[in-house]
């Protein structure tokens, strides 16, 4: 499994165009490990470490590690979970008003 996990993990981070110093800031997981994982070195995470990747992407380690290629659609996830509290409050409201001005008026 710990290729399957670094080969998503490189693709991953090239689809959803986003740095390790952004991985490592927003997970914990220390960058010495990404680098590692992103160079195909002997980096392998421990099962809380791949948990917290995974969730950085909006998934779980399995769906992480599946082979089918991800086109970046679920990338929303991922961007909502890096804002602060104050950050989703002010989205949610904005993404309440764009469906409120969706729906037709009674």
């Amino acid at each position: 499994m710990k290729e399957a996990f670094r080969e998503s993990f490189i693709r991953h981070v090239r689809v959803y165009d986003v740095s390790l110093a952004q991985v490592a800031r927003t997970t914990g997981v220390s960058k010495h490990l990404l680098d590692a994982l992103n160079q195909r070195k002997t980096g392998v995470p421990n099962v809380a470490d791949a948990m917290k990747i995974a969730a950085f992407f909006g998934k779980t380690v399995e769906a992480f590690v599946e082979e089918t290629k991800d086109k970046g659609r679920d990338r929303l996830p991922m961007l909502i979970e890096q804002l602060t509290a104050e950050e989703r409050a002010v989205f949610e409201a904005q993404i309440d008003v764009l469906l409120k001005r969706r729906r037709p008026s009674p």
